[in-house]
């Protein structure tokens, strides 16, 4: 025996308790009919007709994207990580760059040195600046995906009631 769901005639388990479908509560069991004594008199009932299925499934509901803003904030910040790593090895290169020009004026060989020290140091800036946007960003996401799925359960909860 199954149940059918009041709104969209989905036929679900007896033990679930909301609809696979459209997820709202179900009622609970009916319980089961007695069979008529044979001495009584029994007149034939019309047959019950099935409720109207959903020409097409219904589609869940989707809420409104709130914190238009935050999301925004979280997007610039991404931005700004990756601009920051690509900057970051950029101007070590180009330091490095112009570090050349000091091995040929000292013999000491400075100069290999300040290119080396040049190309890590923008390397270990630009990774610095994408991390600290980086984790920005995604600290917002954190908190806006933590909202909504309070919210989410919160409201799931009120269904099950």
């Amino acid at each position: 025996m199954s149940k059918v769901c009041p709104k969209c005639g989905m036929m679900n388990a007896d033990d679930r308790v909301v609809c696979t479908n459209c997820g709202i509560v179900l009622p609970a069991a009916a319980p089961a009919q007695t069979i008529p004594n044979p001495t009584q008199a029994y007149a034939p009932q019309p047959p019950v007709q099935p409720a109207p299925a959903a020409p097409y499934p219904s589609a869940p509901i989707q809420p409104k994207k709130r914190y238009g803003v935050l999301r925004t904030v979280s997007g610039i910040f991404n931005i700004l990580a990756w601009l920051g790593l690509i900057g970051g090895v950029a101007l070590g290169l180009l330091g490095s760059i112009f570090g050349m020009g000091e091995i040929f004026r000292d013999s000491v060989g400075f100069g290999i040195m300040g290119v080396i020290f040049g190309v890590i140091a923008g390397v270990i800036l630009g990774l610095f600046w994408f991390m600290m946007f980086k984790y920005s960003a995604e600290m917002i996401h954190l908190a806006i995906d933590l909202e909504e799925n309070t919210r989410r359960t919160a409201e799931f909860l009120e269904k099950m009631k």
